[in-house]
């Protein structure tokens, strides 16, 4: 996909409550499907974060094709004049990181295998395809 065939998809997801500032000068949202309601995240990026366009936009649509029950699920992306926005499901918690804190604890042995295991198991279905995320920004 080229840089002028980016997909709108403000009509498709209603921005509600801010949530966070995350990674990459990022601001997240929880965002809701507006024909079915679905609760989804969408992440707002200041454009200049997409230094390298040709790259991100590939990622984005490597990720986009990506269908396992161990890798966020990418809902759609789409440029404004200022920003880029990039819709996503929704975790609860959003990151390990964010459960400890919230736990105020580390995460107990069992429960880190279970990270790992799931983790390992989203590199899996990546690996055989022999794609390569070269964008930790999603």
């Amino acid at each position: 996909m080229n840089s002028s065939t980016v997909p709108d998809n403000r009509d498709v997801f209603d921005i509600r409550e801010k949530i966070c500032n995350g990674s990459f000068g990022s601001t997240i949202f929880k965002a809701c499907n507006a024909a079915v309601g679905h609760v989804a995240i969408a992440k707002k990026y200041p454009a200049a974060i997409t230094n390298d366009y040709e790259s991100f936009m590939a990622t984005l649509d490597q990720v986009r094709e990506c269908r396992s029950a161990h890798v966020v699920t990418l809902y759609g992306y789409y440029k404004a004049v200022k920003y880029f926005w990039v819709v996503m499901e929704f975790c609860h918690g959003f990151s390990v990181h964010n459960l400890m804190t919230e736990l105020n604890r580390p995460l107990k042995e069992s429960q880190i295998r279970t990270v790992v295991s799931h983790a390992l198991r989203g590199e899996l279905w990546w690996s055989p395809r022999f794609i390569i995320l070269t964008s930790r920004i999603i």
